[in-house]
């Protein structure tokens, strides 16, 4: 598919609200191997499974190049599974 991993951060968020990403280390060998193009970052959510088995959330994503996330925040909805 042409994608390589660079890195992958993960956080909590108790409830409704906002959350700062932007502490990944990027690993350093995979970085190398992407020339000619920016990165792309891909940005999924769904709950931890902490209390539930079974994922709760339809969340959208955000998946564009770095540079445009580091602009503004990124927003994404997310309802329950089901509505």
């Amino acid at each position: 598919m042409g994608q390589i991993q660079l890195g992958t951060e993960d956080a909590d968020i108790p409830g409704a609200g906002l959350v700062e990403l932007g502490k990944v280390s990027l690993k350093s060998k995979a970085l190398a191997k992407v020339t000619g193009h920016e990165a792309i970052l891909l940005i999924n959510v769904y709950t931890s499974r902490k209390k539930f088995a079974d994922n709760l959330f339809d969340c959208g994503i955000f998946e564009d190049k770095v540079s445009l996330a580091a602009k503004t925040p990124i927003a994404i909805a997310c309802k329950l599974i089901g509505e």
